[in-house]
């Protein structure tokens, strides 16, 4: 599976709210984009994208990283 449908198959299963995983998919794509030069980028886009703010999505992010525990505790 691809970074995106690992988040799709995450909402799927009720592990992240779907509106999140929507937006971490497309972050997932748009990383492939940059990282691999798909066609081309248009830098005021890359720019807007890059800035954009984030904060309610990082606020869920931190609340699912709580559920987890790191191997052995």
């Amino acid at each position: 599976a691809s970074y995106r449908q690992i988040f799709l198959d995450l909402a799927a299963r009720g592990l992240v709210p779907g509106h999140l995983a929507q937006k971490l998919a497309a972050a997932a794509s748009f990383r492939n984009l940059v990282a691999h030069q798909y066609g081309v980028l248009d830098p005021g886009r890359v720019a807007h994208y890059a800035f954009a703010p984030r904060a309610p999505c990082q606020a869920e992010l931190e609340d699912r990283t709580a559920l987890v525990r790191p191997e052995g505790s």
